[in-house]
């Protein structure tokens, strides 16, 4: 088993909304900044979606370098530098100049698990109910400069042995 590290450096795509505007009663996906430390339990072949027509979300090609250099590639052809971090092996941080994107690493329920009874006894320390992807992020938020928000998801392009039962 690889390394959580070399999982994660690579090439990302980030689609990202135009605006927070994700119906927290009517999505399984939530953007977690108006709803914060919301559980979100996604069952396994659950697809996040942001936009009921993927052509609404703006496509960042996002690489990520080891130690902690991240280039954004814009829509509009531009390159943003920046810096990227994992927070602890939960999720993932891209900073640059203008933004700041923040998404935990994609777990599902693993169907064993997925009856009411089930999820009422999960815990913190559950471990052994969830897979982890740490090739896809959860619904992330964008932080702009000016202070406006927007949603994002990821997803690893080129992909390694990514997905794990270990502790995530």
């Amino acid at each position: 088993m690889i390394g959580l590290v070399e999982s994660v450096v690579g090439t990302w795509q980030f689609s990202v909304s135009p605006g927070f505007w994700v119906d927290l009663s009517e999505m399984d996906s939530v953007c977690s900044h108006k709803a914060p430390n919301r559980l979100q339990v996604l069952q396994e072949g659950t697809v996040l979606e942001l936009a009921d027509d993927p052509r609404d979300l703006y496509q960042y090609i996002v690489i990520l370098q080891e130690p902690n250099a991240a280039e954004l590639y814009l829509p509009d052809g531009s390159i943003i530098s920046g810096s990227w971090t994992m927070l602890y092996d939960q999720g993932l941080i891209v900073e640059t100049p203008s933004s700041r994107l923040y998404a935990n690493f994609k777990h599902t329920l693993k169907p064993s698990f997925s009856s009411l009874e089930t999820l009422e006894e999960l815990e913190e320390s559950s471990y052994e109910a969830f897979t982890s992807v740490c090739s896809e992020t959860m619904v992330g938020i964008v932080q702009q400069a000016d202070g406006s928000f927007a949603c994002f998801l990821g997803q690893k392009l080129d992909r390694i042995v990514t997905e794990s039962d270990e502790e995530v």
